[in-house]
């Protein structure tokens, strides 16, 4: 579950995750149930392992909402002054 492309502008890692995932389970020869992977979305994923049960979530797409923060972040660092020693060697 997973491997979801969540930021577009950068690697895809989620692609990755997939990848490794499907190699391992090949390699281990387990029996995959279920997957529910890639597409744009993060995921909450819920365990019990008690049972065996496992949950799964799809959240919002978050990319424009990680844009926005890291604008704000941004933009309250411009305002700040500068501050801080220099070394020239």
């Amino acid at each position: 579950m997973g491997g979801g492309r969540i930021m577009r502008n950068m690697a895809n890692i989620g692609q990755k995750n997939i990848d490794f995932v499907k190699a391992y389970i090949q390699t281990e020869r387990l029996t995959l149930l279920a997957e529910d992977l890639g597409d744009i979305y993060p995921r909450k994923i819920l365990y019990y392992p008690i049972n065996g049960r496992v949950r799964v979530k799809k959240l919002r797409a978050i990319e424009q909402m990680v844009f926005k923060r890291e604008n704000a972040y941004r933009r309250n660092l411009e305002k700040q002054p500068m501050a801080g020693d220099v070394d020239l060697f």
